[in-house]
């Protein structure tokens, strides 16, 4: 069973990944995201999660403007919030979601 379980979150993050490595840039602009979230959606291609810290230290922005970067491409449904406070995470690949 526990074998099973694994074999379909690996499949479940690899049809994502190949679901977010089909989102072009300029789709992503349509969306009105701004440069900084295109980045980091492309981070988000080749990485498996980001927090809310390495998005302040990636575009040198303060806290509360890479909590509303995160949470406004949470809100479009491009990335999933895992976690609370701290421990939070944003990812791509939502598992046990196939779209």
């Amino acid at each position: 069973m526990l074998r099973s379980r694994q074999l379909f979150i690996h499949l479940t993050v690899e049809l994502n990944r190949l679901r977010a490595a089909a989102l072009l840039q300029e789709q992503l602009e349509k969306l009105g995201l701004n440069e900084r979230q295109v980045k980091a959606i492309d981070f988000l291609k080749t990485n498996t999660s980001i927090t809310n810290k390495e998005y302040q230290s990636l575009f040198d922005v303060t806290d509360r403007t890479a909590l509303r970067d995160l949470d406004d491409m949470v809100s479009k449904g491009l990335i999933t919030k895992i976690g609370e406070k701290k421990g939070t995470r944003y990812s791509l690949y939502h598992v046990g979601y196939v779209g």
